[in-house]
């Protein structure tokens, strides 16, 4: 079997919920994170640009 190498990001996510409410009160993440999460938001507004 051959020697396989990881390239694993760790993302480290902090988040506080009231479960009475069921909201997410507070989160914090690190801005790798953010940033995956905006690039995600702008890829439809592209797609709906070109039509």
């Amino acid at each position: 079997m051959a020697a396989t190498t990881s390239n694993e990001a760790k993302v480290s996510i902090k988040v506080i919920v009231d479960k009475l409410n069921k909201r997410v009160v507070y989160a914090e993440a690190d801005y790798t994170f953010v940033d995956i999460l905006f690039s995600f938001m702008t890829l439809p507004s592209f797609f709906f640009n070109n039509i």
